[in-house]
């Protein structure tokens, strides 16, 4: 059993490491979200401006014609025009991301954010720019407001904004997330044959307690480390979530039935209940990315 066990683990590391270039960019994402308050009817577009140069696939532009990014869908030329040509105060630069309009009251950055930045608006009824102060991505999914009463009439105005983290929403995207889960390993176990209440409600218990360690790891990891260190940390918890879990396996999880389980029968449970959860997890995150 030691030797299945350690083709597992060795199978496992390194499909991890194979899927990690293509899978990345499939798994949870940071994201900046503004509301802005009072915004009115007026047209008003928006972007983050990024401390440094650059963030993930967006870069600030350096003159040359050839190199603007083609993918402002819908948005007028003189509109991004003039994004391009904004000099901000302190230097901040604008990323050339496809600029955002503000119709729904919301500012959503969703894809490389940058750690570092500021909001800025325009409007072009008036030609004016509104831009906040220094702000930083405080959690995974940081939260803003600003109130925009009144501003976009002419001039550069400040805007303040305030950190407005909306617990109930990632709440529900926690709970979501185990739901999930735990629907999709214990129906790996009734394929399994382990149809047993005490089975399954051991199963059920343990998976929501890795999941809440697992979330709350990984908001700590990419507050503290960043994208790069949160891509790295989500493949390591994943591997030591299935480790525990084959571990927890099988000590407990084989003696609970009346006729015994054997301890290789739990370690590929864990693997596939895992696996099944991890590639499901991953195809639910590209069609409702609010939820992984």
């Amino acid at each position: 059993m030691k030797k299945v066990f350690v083709i597992l683990v060795s199978v496992l590391l390194l499909s991890a490491f194979l899927l990690l270039p293509a899978s990345a960019d499939s798994g949870p994402k940071p994201s900046i979200r503004i509301t802005l308050k009072n915004a009115g009817d007026g047209l008003c577009y928006g972007t983050l401006l990024s401390k440094k140069p650059y963030s993930g696939p967006f870069v600030a532009w350096e003159g040359d014609e050839n190199t603007i990014r083609q993918d402002q869908t819908g948005v007028p030329e003189q509109v991004w025009r003039a994004f391009m040509n904004y000099e901000d105060a302190d230097g901040y630069y604008y990323l050339q991301n496809t600029i955002r309009e503000v119709e729904s009251g919301e500012l959503s950055w969703g894809y490389h954010p940058p750690e570092n930045f500021k909001l800025l608006l325009y409007f072009p009824e008036s030609g004016s720019f509104a831009v906040s102060g220094v702000c930083e991505r405080y959690a995974f999914d940081s939260y803003f407001t600003v109130d925009v009463a009144g501003i976009g009439a002419g001039g550069n105005t400040q805007l303040t904004l305030r950190r407005t983290y909306q617990w109930y929403h990632e709440a529900l995207s926690l709970i979501a997330r185990i739901v999930i889960t735990v629907a999709v390993e214990i129906l790996i176990a009734l394929l399994f044959r382990f149809r047993d209440k005490k089975s399954l409600l051991f199963i059920l218990v343990v998976n929501i307690v890795t999941q809440i360690l697992l979330n709350v790891a990984l908001n700590v990891i990419d507050l503290n480390f960043g994208r790069f260190g949160f891509i790295f940390g989500y493949f390591l918890l994943e591997f030591l979530v299935f480790a525990v879990e084959a571990v927890i396996y099988s000590i407990f999880l084989r003696k609970l039935p009346e006729k015994e389980r054997s301890t290789g029968i739990c370690v590929v449970y864990a693997l596939a209940a895992n696996a099944a959860s991890f590639l499901i997890g991953m195809g639910i995150s590209l069609i409702i990315p609010g939820i992984f």
